[in-house]
């Protein structure tokens, strides 16, 4: 255990000359595919986990590796959007914010619960769990502000278990998990779908890894 990830959850500025927030910003930029402007990019963010939360995940992604003889657990690099009330990502502001709307921090706190997005969801085609997606253009329009005066948008660039997963092109929103032999569902381009969704089901299958600010 690192200094920093003593004092987690908490948010660390990388620097725009590192190599990591190059990294972030390409992925970003490149996959935002609709039609569009790109915004520019203001910050990025490392997200540092609580040890348990970290360990928790690292433990599930070892048994899916372990299992479907993948590596890593197939572990991908996949965008969320969420509701910030709060100026958080915003120049000096790391301090995470009290506010129940705030999906942004509660995210970092506590990292994505399912009974949270079970609650909280008004349409998903596959079901009650955690939906990421390749494309940032997509997790941009689930990235809202509550207040007007906000110049900025903010959403997570996360680290997604897939393992194995079940590819879908039609509507299944009574799913409450993969079928059996799965680890996610991934929504596939062309008939519901314009652009991609990959889907988990457990709390342990996802983690933030990073916050990105960006023009509103």
């Amino acid at each position: 255990m690192n200094a920093a990830e003593a004092k987690g959850p908490m948010l660390l500025p990388i620097p725009k000359g590192h190599n990591t927030f190059q990294s972030v910003v390409e992925q970003f930029q490149g996959s935002w595919r609709h039609n569009t402007k790109k915004p520019s990019v203001h910050h990025v963010y490392k997200i540092v986990l609580s040890p348990t939360s970290r360990q928790v995940y690292e433990a599930y992604r070892t048994s899916v590796e372990l299992q479907r003889g993948l590596s890593m657990g197939n572990q991908r690099r996949r965008w969320h959007g969420s509701q910030r009330d709060c100026h958080i990502g915003d120049q000096g502001k790391t301090d995470l914010c009290n506010s129940s709307k705030c999906g942004i921090c509660g995210i970092i706190r506590t990292s994505y619960q399912v009974s949270k997005a079970q609650r909280n969801i008004s349409f998903g085609r596959f079901g009650a769990g955690v939906y990421t997606t390749s494309t940032s253009s997509k997790a941009d329009s689930y990235a809202k502000n509550f207040s007007s005066a906000l110049t900025t948008k903010a959403m997570f660039l996360n680290y997604v278990v897939v393992g194995r997963g079940s590819k879908y092109m039609m509507d299944r929103v009574t799913l409450t998990g993969p079928p059996a032999g799965y680890d996610s569902v991934l929504g596939e381009v062309g008939l519901a779908l314009n652009h991609d969704e990959c889907i988990v089901y457990r709390d342990d299958a996802i983690r933030p890894a990073y916050l990105v600010t960006y023009d509103a």
